[in-house]
């Protein structure tokens, strides 16, 4: 049986769709376990409008999607665990696909891939490794910071199936003092726990994106790749395996990225340059560009290196406020 946790927050506008999405999955044997953190919607109602005993329903006090998520994975009955947030959905056969490839190839780990929504426009969006059967050994060394701006090489509990076994067993849960990037703790744990992950092609999980801001999901600061290093480091013993130094200075050029990307455009012109600016000066960053991986870099990405390294900090401002938002929905990430 796999255990379905829907963290659930004010998302009356698209939770149904969520819930009917599991409900006609074309793999039967599962447990959805909803969990409404608080919401001051209708969200708890919709829940509570459904009858089938397949569904578990958890009301708790706002808390945080980490402690929702851990809240469902304490109840969780089934021998295989997913992630799905409530205003997302899956494509009929994302669980049985998951199921299917886990068992064939033996792995402890599968990701697939995914498509964004932008209202009616979808994009695919493959996994950031070519697809096959990975030692987590062999990504470890890349696993916070690969080089190409794009921070944890699994930075999400969506779209993947997990081994409750090893959750158990290793007493893995979310850490609740992390508000953002949870995912990628949680999946960086699993991964010194586990033995391999297999990287499917085919789509898992659909992903909804509100508008057409690159920076909507990219709420991080430079404090918490500090916290994230600081938590790291209790957690793995040998931390010199793992090239963790090299890890963190390509994270903080990832971090002033997404920084620019989500802040600026929130400011007026000559506050949003300064703020670029005074980030692109930073000493951390720039010792952090000569270990990028260029030749991996996609050609908006590269663009954004080349205007990050030569410190254009107006440009910056200009393309990330006006043209940015006209475009994102037609780039790939």
């Amino acid at each position: 049986m796999i255990s379905i946790i829907v963290p659930i927050y004010n998302a009356e506008q698209f939770l149904r769709e969520c819930i009917d999405s599991i409900l006609s999955q074309n793999y039967s044997n599962i447990e959805i376990i909803l969990v409404n953190d608080g919401s001051r919607d209708r969200s708890l109602n919709i829940c509570q409008s459904y009858d089938d005993s397949r569904i578990v329903l958890i009301d708790k006090e706002n808390a945080g999607v980490s402690s929702a998520r851990n809240a469902g994975l304490k109840v969780a009955k089934g021998e295989y665990i997913a992630f799905i947030d409530a205003d997302d959905t899956l494509p009929v056969n994302a669980l049985s696909l998951l199921l299917e490839s886990l068992e064939r190839y033996q792995v402890d780990l599968v990701v697939g891939s995914f498509m964004f929504q932008y209202g009616n426009v979808c994009r695919s969006h493959s996994a950031r490794l070519v697809s096959g059967v990975y030692s987590f050994e062999s990504l470890l060394s890349d696993f916070i910071d690969d080089g190409t701006l794009s921070g944890f090489i699994l930075g999400s509990v969506c779209g993947v199936l997990y081994k409750k076994s090893i959750i158990e067993l290793h007493r893995l849960f979310f850490n609740s003092d992390v508000k953002n990037n949870e995912d990628g703790l949680f999946n960086f744990e699993y991964a010194l726990k586990a033995e391999n992950v297999l990287i499917l092609d085919e789509c898992v999980y659909y992903y909804r994106q509100y508008n057409t801001s690159i920076s909507a999901s990219r709420q991080l600061s430079y404090d918490f790749n500090e916290l994230i290093k600081k938590y790291l480091e209790e957690v793995v013993c040998d931390k010199d395996k793992y090239n963790f130094e090299i890890q963190f200075k390509r994270r903080n050029v990832s971090l002033a990225l997404w920084d620019i990307l989500k802040y600026p455009c929130q400011m007026d012109l000559r506050t949003g340059v300064k703020f670029i600016n005074q980030r692109l000066k930073e000493k951390e960053v720039r010792e952090g560009f000569y270990l990028i991986n260029l030749s991996q870099l996609s050609m908006h990405k590269k663009l954004f290196f080349y205007m990050m390294k030569w410190r254009c900090s107006f440009i910056l401002y200009v393309f990330v406020k006006f043209v940015l938002p006209l475009i994102d929905s037609k780039i790939s990430r």
